[in-house]
């Protein structure tokens, strides 16, 4: 779990990224963003029951973001809300394969600190 200020809770915060945020696909999630005014970043991902049923395998793929998000954070520009939406070909997918997409993603939106 990540530390409490760098959680995306508020469900106007989700909103206003649904709304306004910038999005970059992956072929395992969509990464939504947009920036914020304080100075970290807050992160959020999403696992809908679309992705699986079952909640076991929901919050196993939730924790492995999570775990590659955090080896990420250090890396990543300080003022920008970030939410990972998951999609069910991350089922398959191995935890170093979510994280390089992650990375790529993180790129290409401009997030990470070069």
């Amino acid at each position: 779990m990540l530390a409490r200020e760098l959680r995306l809770r508020r469900r106007s915060d989700f909103g206003r990224l649904y709304r306004q945020g910038q999005t970059v696909h992956a072929r395992t999630f969509s990464l939504r963003y947009d920036t914020n005014q304080l100075n970290h970043p807050r992160l959020a991902v999403v696992v809908s029951t679309k992705v699986s049923k079952s909640a076991v395998v929901r919050n196993r793929l939730r924790r492995r973001f999570y775990a590659q998000l955090r080896e990420i954070i250090p890396e990543l520009t300080p003022d920008h809300d970030v939410v990972v939406l998951v999609r069910h070909q991350a089922i398959d997918q191995s935890s170093q394969d979510i994280g390089l997409d992650l990375r790529k993603a993180l790129t290409h939106a401009n997030l990470l600190k070069l």
